[in-house]
């Protein structure tokens, strides 16, 4: 089930004041614990607090339709968005540093450290689901705590009803008899704005909701995609590193022509690119037999290593592997390569 969101017009109209400076009143949290974490905003040390009652409703809700136009962001080209317009509290208006509209994908942050309104995530979630985020996987998805009993297919329109005016959402879904349901936005930036934008709000039955995110992404590719750009990352970083280790190459290149009884190759000047730029001899495919063997011209190599220079690496391996006292080239070496290649027992 997806929703999609009509197209976003240009805003011609100033930002409007949603509140009037002091209006709001700061609610009292009762005191449940003999210790107030100011991290967690609750009391601790106590007994169990019980959610349903310690859970204050908003003051304020955003209208898209009213509050949102242009601010001062607008002229000086800022990208962060006002987390007081989320939470429909905002005293300024047109006088806002912040953005006062509805996030697009094109005109988001880019940096995955912070969210839309600016503030920088963390390594991990905090115990609770609440907060900023993660910087370490990106989220769609919103857990929505204390509905009220809608009965089957009229609590998964309700969330679609308030939650789809934030964002175009890909999947709800509605534990009933539970008393909570899952949005899957298509946009983390969405999900964001949606989270501080109906915390603490109701739906149609008075209620107060509790928005977290969700502890595991309903969406399968998502953790695919996570995994997919951390796999990247560090094949870019070996790429690299094996680029710079030239002593590598070399070394690997001399064991595959004492293998295959090839000269020695000439050493490796610097590499550009994950490619060898050394100049290469016109007539190397001419090649002196040894010891009496005759090999097949050897490929041209076109990357780092050579598919046979692999196919050597693999071939001893497997050699020391199964055999670890018969690894012992036959002919001592006479390329440069010393002890490397004469080594042929454990107990040297």
């Amino acid at each position: 089930m997806s929703t999609s969101q009509p197209k976003a017009k240009r805003l011609v109209q100033p930002a409007r004041r949603q509140v009037e400076p002091g209006q709001l009143k700061k609610p009292e949290i009762a005191q449940t614990g003999f210790t107030y974490n100011i991290w967690y905003n609750k009391w601790a040390g106590g007994d169990y607090e019980d959610s349903t009652n310690t859970k204050e409703h908003a003051q304020t809700r955003l209208d898209l339709t009213k509050d949102s136009g242009y601010t001062r962001a607008d002229a000086s080209g800022a990208k962060t968005y006002c987390l007081f317009f989320a939470r429909g509290c905002c005293p300024l208006g047109a006088q806002c540093q912040y953005l006062h509209r509805l996030p697009r994908p094109q005109n988001i942050l880019h940096d995955l450290s912070r969210d839309v309104f600016g503030r920088e995530k963390h390594a991990s979630y905090r115990d609770d689901m609440s907060g900023v985020g993660s910087f370490s996987r990106q989220n769609t998805t919103l857990y929505i705590g204390r509905m009220a009993e809608y009965g089957e297919g009229r609590g998964e329109n309700q969330l679609i009803k308030h939650f789809g005016e934030f964002g175009e959402i890909e999947k709800v879904r509605v534990l009933h008899g539970r008393g909570c349901g899952f949005v899957k936005f298509k946009n983390e930036c969405n999900a964001q704005f949606a989270k501080e934008a109906m915390g603490s709000q109701s739906l149609d039955e008075g209620e107060t909701l509790n928005v977290r995110w969700a502890t595991e992404d309903p969406k399968a590719d998502a953790i695919d995609e996570d995994r997919k750009r951390a796999a990247e990352e560090g094949t870019e970083k070996v790429t690299k590193r094996l680029a710079m280790d030239t002593e590598l190459i070399h070394a690997t290149r001399q064991m595959e022509a004492l293998q295959n009884g090839l000269p020695p190759p000439p050493p490796v000047e610097y590499i550009t690119n994950g490619q060898e730029e050394d100049d290469e001899q016109d007539d190397a495919d001419e090649v002196t037999p040894v010891q009496g063997h005759q090999h097949s011209q050897q490929p041209q190599d076109k990357g780092l290593l050579s598919g046979t220079s692999i196919q050597a690496i693999n071939k001893l391996a497997q050699l020391r592997a199964s055999k670890p006292t018969a690894v012992a080239v036959a002919s001592k070496p006479t390329n440069g390569l010393g002890g490397l290649a004469g080594y042929g027992s454990d107990s040297d």
